[in-house]
């Protein structure tokens, strides 16, 4: 296990009420505890492990607005499916860094279409639409940690 590695694990449990974590890799593993609700722990045990610039404060949620048009009708909590991560991880929009997302907000899925990755320790987890449909909301941006059962999608499902 790298530095790198290191880095990446130490980005996901940041900010999360996750009080134990126990990686397992071939030969190497890692046990990290802290007190549930401790801040940056991590952080200020390894400050050596953040790259230079790199800055522990929460990350700004987005302004999204709920209607921009005006003209198409908002979707009611019944229409929309909600994909859910099926892992803690990054989300990735491609697998190539500054590759072209594979779906964008009012594109068309299939059920069982791959429309993202989530990366653990640099292995792809295929993200796949549960449902045909609309993507009507990409919840997460490309190189942002991501939760298990946290909302990546919102679907509205097709005929």
């Amino acid at each position: 296990m790298n530095a790198e590695n290191l880095r990446e694990i130490i980005c996901l449990l940041e900010n999360r009420d996750i009080s134990e974590l126990s990686i397992e890799s071939g030969s190497e593993s890692l046990k990290i505890k802290r007190s549930v609700g401790a801040q940056s722990s991590a952080m200020t045990e390894f400050p050596a492990l953040l790259a230079p610039g790199t800055s522990t404060a929460p990350l700004p949620v987005p302004y999204i607005p709920e209607n921009p048009g005006g003209a198409a009708k908002a979707p009611t909590q019944e229409e929309l499916y909600f994909l859910k991560s099926s892992t803690v991880g990054i989300f990735r929009e491609s697998k190539a860094n500054g590759g072209q997302p594979l779906v964008q907000p009012g594109a068309n899925v299939k059920a069982g279409q791959v429309i993202g990755f989530i990366e653990v320790l640099r292995l792809f987890n295929e993200v796949q639409s549960e449902v045909a449909g609309e993507i009507v909301r990409k919840t997460v941006n490309h190189g942002e940690p991501v939760e298990y059962g946290q909302v990546l999608f919102e679907i509205r499902r097709g005929q």
